[in-house]
């Protein structure tokens, strides 16, 4: 009798022989992505960086389940003896741990790039230095180090958020999930009223952000104690501890997300 991690690595196994082991495998795209994010960060600046956040969080469910949408593989688990919970807990253990170690790896080489600045280099006396402007910028004068600390765990915040809500929708309904992946790849698929306020509305909490991080925006004294506690967490360790604050919201939201999908894939008739 198997026990249930061992459950649980078969599972992740038979995954990865399904993603490399197809001809419309992804997984070029994404190692790609990952490299030319790295390519960027020594050669443009670390900050682009952050880019790798959103393309991962947004490539892993469709580059590990490509090719069970294009073939229906998902009616197999129907049929084999393997419990709905199992199947829901090793993606979301394996996409999550993928989508972590990409952006650890990512992570340490921006922070190399941080140290050997190539990127000054290769646009000479810094004019092009993004992190470098923007730190002398703020009030405090935030290092460099902080404010790409404070940037990058923002972003795969909200990288690991896209990451949970796709293979939520993917394991909700896989058809629909296909299809509107078919229509994003064939630039078909129009943004619904949602998608637009929900952009919307992410751009202007960031600009704002960003904006009283840089004082253009007068803080008033109703906000005052909040924004003054940001900015110590925000300069604390190098920006450390609000980015720990951002990966542990984005942790939460990952465990809703696989309850939200445990629970109606339970109900799901394959």
């Amino acid at each position: 009798m198997k026990s249930y991690r061992q459950k649980i690595m078969d599972i992740i196994k038979a995954d990865i022989i399904t993603m490399n082991g197809s001809k419309n495998s992804m997984t070029t795209t994404l190692v790609m992505s990952i490299i030319i994010t790295i390519v960027s960060g020594f050669c443009i600046n670390p900050a682009a960086g952050t880019m790798g956040c959103f393309m991962i969080g947004g490539l892993i469910v469709p580059t590990m389940f490509n090719s069970e949408m294009k073939n229906h593989g998902e009616r197999l688990y129907g049929i084999i003896p393997v419990e709905r919970k199992e199947l829901v807990t090793s993606r979301f253990i394996f996409c999550t741990a993928v989508f972590i170690i990409a952006e650890i790896v990512i992570y340490l080489m921006m922070l190399i790039s941080l140290k050997a600045q190539l990127y000054n280099r290769i646009f000479e006396n810094g004019e092009l230095d993004f992190l470098k402007i923007v730190s002398d910028m703020t009030e405090n004068r935030m290092s460099p180090t902080g404010f790409f600390n404070l940037v990058y765990f923002a972003s795969s915040s909200f990288g690991l958020k896209m990451m949970a809500w796709s293979l939520r929708s993917y394991l909700s309904d896989s058809k629909k999930y296909a299809q509107q992946m078919m229509e994003a790849t064939m630039g078909n698929r129009k943004m619904s009223k949602k998608d637009v306020i929900a952009a919307v509305f992410i751009l202007a909490i960031l600009v704002v952000f960003i904006l009283l991080l840089l004082g253009v925006i007068k803080i008033t004294a109703a906000i005052a104690v909040v924004v003054t506690l940001l900015f110590q967490l925000a300069q604390a360790a190098n920006g450390l501890f609000l980015g720990l604050i951002f990966i542990i919201e984005a942790l939460f939201f990952l465990i809703y997300c696989y309850i939200s999908a445990l629970l109606t894939y339970e109900e799901k008739d394959i």
